[in-house]
């Protein structure tokens, strides 16, 4: 490939303009790894945590599915908790 070739300089405008190709697919496959690395590891602390659930005498075993139920049933459930801690709050003033 010779520089004064019209054919390589046109070739080097694209690459410029649009890029390496490559890089891109690059870019896209590392950004679906990190995702399932994040997913994975967010599925493995959601499981430790169930068993911590589960395993309290006093836990509200209820809770083990929270991110299977719908927002009206998280808002009402988020509530409950709040009224609870305020309750907490109010009573050690």
């Amino acid at each position: 490939m010779c520089l004064g070739d019209p054919r390589a300089a046109f070739r080097l405008q694209r690459y410029l303009a649009v890029g390496d190709p490559y890089q891109h697919q690059h870019h896209l496959l590392t950004v679906f790894l990190i995702q399932n690395t994040q997913n994975r590891d967010t599925e493995a602390l959601q499981i430790k945590l169930d068993e911590i659930i589960r395993s309290m005498d006093l836990a509200n075993n209820a809770l083990l599915d929270l991110e299977e139920m719908d927002d009206k049933e998280l808002d009402r459930i988020r509530e409950t908790y709040q009224v609870l801690a305020r309750s907490e709050r109010e009573g050690k003033k």
